[in-house]
């Protein structure tokens, strides 16, 4: 295929004229700080635009009885407390499963529990949530549960939950995913996108969830006496935000408004040293440093060594990782951690090659000419890391992605693909699916997810089928869709781009999903331009007879020596402002997002 390059559109971000609230934040040391009127502006955009939503004070969090089944759920758990008896928890195999079970099993002890374990279904054995696969399994064991508490999963599990209920298991769900068209028979969903829920903020991650549970615990036992009545410390559940921070910012939730309070206040605990043994050393072994901790550092360098474990091995050694205790056993979690994702990379590497050639089929260059939807299938590909390259694929091309890879039995035959989608603004994933099994009831096995991220089980036979009635169903949405519209917030003077803009910029929200962290627009000259690694580029620009230092990560060598060899110098370039820390020294650095031929830049 020759070269394709996504239809992208980059537009100013439209500017909130209301009358909003001056903002201020406080500098590292504490002093108040009146925000530069452009970060006004990038504020009040994101709709943070009074005094209170930038505090994200705790006092925000809501009373955690608006969940549905919150009552029967707490009822319950009160007669596992009484009666001692034993609870596992049922985790899920990423980021926000595992931090939601460390955090249940955690926040339970301290509040009293005493005979709680947790197990996560091998993803290669059982598939996801709480299959009757794994149930069997569970209820087989010698140390056979009273109840059982899932975490990130379990609504999709309606099979498994009836069948626990067989066995004498009584379940408790704790999920964020939505909701089919039949819920499972459990003693208590909470769920804040089951039907009729009044929860007002939807967005909640799995681990946003469960610690809700735990507020709902702590607030019956104090209205009960029972901390007095058993002589137990009423914790300071805010020891665990940091959790809730992690797992929230690794599932790619919204950062609405309650998900920023969550954020923030996880990651302050997270700068101020408010976390485990396990966390500290995998926050040393990525070289972050811990007092300017973000939410980018999540991102890209905390979350990614996390969910390894669970593409590629075990996810107990992630979960025991948060839980850790012990310096020297968690600076061992950390390397096995960080190894694994060696790994996941050189498989990712590997697979994303494979997918690059079979693309190369398709002789489109451009959006129309491309399917709606990109379904891909290799048969070595991995079950974990399919999500990946759906990911990145989507980015790439700006549509619909669907990666599959084999289910083999335990005689090594060919059962059924697992698939991994990643969607666009526009097309809901899941949505999508259950309008397909509708249609073709004998299509897709099973399905579940968001609307930005999917996952389902075919037949290997309906491949074919399922990439044309897939690709047939995306025919009806407008060609527009398939244009990414980027959004840019200022084009800044050079007496903006400082290092002390650029630290407040980098503490001021906790950017993410739905919270873009800002994006910035400028017309440079080049100065000179230095080959790192031979994918880097570091480049000295121009802006009004200013000097600053430009970053292109995995850059387009080729247009860079174009722009080199060229008699003006000149480039649009669509940028973030970071700040470069080495050996103790703080200087302000320009991230290249994308950048263009200046008679394609700022084109409005």
């Amino acid at each position: 295929m020759a070269k394709f390059q996504t239809a992208r559109q980059y537009l100013p971000r439209p500017q909130s004229l209301a009358d909003h609230s001056a903002l201020y934040t406080k500098t590292l040391a504490g002093e108040p700080y009146a925000l530069p009127d452009f970060m006004q502006q990038i504020c009040y955009s994101r709709e943070v635009c009074q005094p209170q939503d930038l505090a994200m004070s705790l006092s925000q969090l809501q009373d955690p009885f608006t969940l549905k089944g919150m009552h029967a759920a707490i009822a319950r758990l009160e007669q596992a407390y009484q009666q001692q008896q034993s609870i596992l928890i049922v985790g899920d195999f990423d980021a926000d499963g595992a931090t939601s079970t460390a955090l249940m099993l955690q926040g339970l002890a301290v509040l009293g529990f005493s005979h709680v374990d947790y197990c996560v279904p091998d993803r290669f054995i059982y598939g996801y949530g709480l299959s009757t696969e794994i149930v069997t399994s569970i209820a087989d064991d010698a140390a056979k549960p009273d109840l059982i508490i899932t975490v990130d999963n379990g609504i999709a599990s309606v099979e498994g939950v009836n069948l626990a209920k067989q066995l004498g298991i009584d379940v408790l769900i704790t999920d964020h995913h939505l909701v089919g068209k039949t819920l499972p028979d459990a003693v208590a969903i909470i769920n804040p996108n089951q039907p009729d829920c009044q929860f007002q903020y939807k967005h909640l991650a799995g681990v946003g969830v469960a610690f809700h549970l735990l507020m709902a615990i702590r607030m019956r036992w104090r209205q009960s006496g029972l901390f007095d009545a058993d002589s137990l410390v009423e914790p300071n559940l805010a020891q665990f935000l940091y959790l809730v921070a992690l797992g929230t910012v690794a599932d790619v939730v919204k950062i609405d408004g309650y998900n920023q309070v969550l954020v923030q206040q996880g990651l302050i605990r997270m700068r101020n040293n408010v976390i485990n043994e396990g966390l500290r050393a995998l926050i040393r072994l990525c070289n972050i440093d811990q007092r300017y901790l973000s939410s980018t550092d999540i991102a890209f360098k905390l979350a990614p060594r996390i969910n390894a474990a669970g593409r590629l091995d075990d996810m107990r050694h992630g979960i025991e990782l948060l839980r850790c205790a012990d310096a020297d056993t968690a600076t061992q979690l950390a390397a096995e951690l960080d190894h694994t994702n060696q790994r996941r990379k050189q498989i990712e590497k590997t697979m994303r090659a494979e997918a690059d050639a079979e693309l190369e089929q398709i002789t489109a260059v451009t959006a129309e000419q491309l399917p709606r939807c990109l379904c891909l299938y290799q048969e070595n590909w991995h079950q974990g890391v399919v999500g990946l390259i759906a990911s990145r694929l989507k980015s790439q091309y700006y549509r619909p992605v669907i990666a599959f890879a084999p289910v083999y039995d335990a005689d090594q035959q060919l059962i059924s693909l697992k698939g991994s989608g990643r969607s666009i603004e526009g097309i809901h994933l899941r949505d999508m699916l259950d309008q397909l099994a509708t249609q073709r009831p004998s299509l897709i096995n099973k399905f579940g997810g968001h609307a930005m991220a999917a996952g389902l089980s075919i037949q290997p036979e309906d491949f074919a089928e399922f990439s044309q009635q897939f690709d047939r169903m995306l025919s009806a949405f407008d060609q527009s869709l398939f244009t990414e519209q980027c959004f840019y917030d200022a084009k800044l003077a050079p007496e903006d781009l400082t290092l002390e803009h650029a630290l407040t910029l980098e503490q001021l929200l906790p950017w993410g999903q739905g919270l873009p962290e800002p994006l910035f627009y400028g017309e440079f000259e080049v100065l000179s331009i230095s080959i790192l690694s031979a994918q880097h580029i570091k480049a000295s620009v121009r802006l009004e007879q200013q000097s600053f230092e430009l970053m292109d990560f995995f850059a387009d060598l080729e247009f860079w020596q174009q722009l080199d060899s060229s008699a003006t110098k000149v480039a649009a370039v669509y940028y973030r402002m970071a700040v470069n820390r080495f050996r103790g020294a703080q200087r302000l650095q320009l991230i290249v997002e994308d950048i263009l031929p200046l008679a394609l830049g700022n084109i409005q």
